[in-house]
């Protein structure tokens, strides 16, 4: 994920990043193409709602108020049986 971030983000060389992270560069590239199980996919729409709440609190969520949400999610979801 860090590579890939500073790839799209920095503009930093794939082959310098794997280098200095002592990871082959075939490794990132098999990573690149997996697919994504559930709980990742879970988290990515998860990070999804919070970014959502976060723009329409304008910018204002502190610690407690993400907790808050987090949970809320997460028991919508235990009790729909999407989350196990």
């Amino acid at each position: 994920m860090a590579i890939e971030y500073m790839h799209e983000t920095e503009k930093y060389s794939v082959s310098k990043l794997c280098t200095a992270l002592h990871i082959p560069r075939c490794s990132y590239y098999s990573w690149l193409k997996r697919e994504k199980n559930s709980n990742e996919l879970l988290n990515e729409q998860i990070i999804e709602w919070i970014k959502a709440l976060y723009v329409e609190q304008n910018g204002i969520l502190g610690y407690r108020q993400m907790t808050i949400a987090i949970n809320r999610i997460t028991l919508l979801l235990t009790r729909s049986g999407f989350a196990g």
